[in-house]
């Protein structure tokens, strides 16, 4: 009924104004994206996203106007304008949700070094998981709980194994059945250096096994400590892309309780929007900062992977950037990195 009520007219004006709509509306969300650092919806690093919206918002004007020359002429009505207008930015929204895909799953990810061997685990209930081995016999074991498949925890596991440990990569939810599967096969394993990872829900996972189960330190990235941290929220297009936000928070799992034990090392990123430093600090007054990383870029920083050899007695590797962990006095203080 509503459609028929609308007469888009002769010719090709009510395709290119729907053209016009699309490629101005996805300008503008470009710029903002590139303002607000949404990374889930700009293909771009930000300074680029911002140059190339303002740009793509004047061609797409100068575009219109140099087809449509007979533009101030009677055509459409409001009705026909606003319903094409709409159709065009829900158009452009879309556009823009699928860019925001190509960085976080469809280009290169950092280059990290190669298992010796990898095998893929069942677990109980047919559930699977990821075992990462080095070359030698009874490496220590690092427990390592994924938040998801874009927290690049792959690359620091990637560094773990090189140093000489094995590292059980596990979706966080499989907490349970990861020590299960360890106790079943513990006679592959060091008897008594066993370690936890974890990002996000996974270090919240990480931190409370941190004195249970033979885990001798843990080391969290970004952990969420409350419920409402993870609750869905525009925030999390400013980390990651709608795909992966979606996945996680489809989940409505609770943050597991704990109490921080004295074996337990606590990091974020100076950049997080999930937890901002304030909240952190609030939480988690002893937590450690790392300059310039973000929530799902953490596990990748050179000073996260110097850490995580140090807690873990594993062999160093080589470390290319001077990315560094602000010190913990400054944590507490309340400063901000240079």
């Amino acid at each position: 009924m509503v459609i028929g009520l609308l007469n888009f007219g002769e010719g090709l004006l009510a395709l290119n104004y729907l053209i016009f709509c699309t490629v101005a509306s996805l300008g503008v969300l470009q710029f903002v994206a590139g303002r607000a650092r949404l990374v889930g919806l700009m293909v771009l690093p930000a300074q680029w996203s911002r140059w190339l919206g303002a740009v793509v918002v004047v061609s797409a004007y100068v575009w219109f106007f140099s087809v449509q020359p007979d533009l101030f002429i009677p055509g459409l009505a409001g009705g026909e304008f606003f319903t094409l207008f709409a159709i065009g930015f829900l158009l452009a929204l879309a556009l823009a949700l699928a860019f925001g895909v190509i960085p976080n799953r469809v280009l290169p990810r950092p280059a990290f070094p190669q298992p010796f061997k990898r095998e893929e685990t069942v677990l109980n209930n047919g559930l699977r998981a990821e075992l990462w081995l080095p070359r030698g016999a009874l490496p220590p074991l690092v427990f390592a709980f994924r938040e998801s498949e874009t927290d690049s925890l792959d690359v620091l596991s990637g560094v773990l194994v090189a140093g000489g440990a094995a590292v059980l990569l596990v979706d966080e939810s499989l907490t349970d059945q990861a020590l299960e599967f360890v106790e079943k096969n513990a006679g592959r394993f060091h008897p008594t250096r066993r370690y936890a990872i974890g990002v996000g829900r996974g270090a919240d996972r990480a931190l409370q096994l941190s004195e249970a189960n033979g885990v001798r330190g843990a080391l969290a990235l970004g952990p969420l400590g409350r419920d409402e941290n993870a609750q869905r929220g525009l925030r999390w297009l400013r980390e990651t892309d709608y795909l992966t936000a979606w996945s996680m928070n489809g989940k409505k799992k609770s943050i597991p309780q704990y109490l921080p034990s004295k074996n337990a090392t606590i990091i974020f990123g100076d950049e997080d929007t999930l937890l901002p430093p304030a909240m952190a600090r609030e939480l988690f007054p002893n937590a450690l900062m790392v300059a310039g990383a973000r929530h799902f870029t953490l596990a990748a920083m050179p000073a996260t992977i110097r850490l995580a050899l140090d807690l873990f007695e594993l062999r160093a590797a080589p470390v290319t950037t001077s990315e560094r962990v602000l010190p913990r006095k400054r944590v507490m203080q309340g400063e901000m990195p240079d």
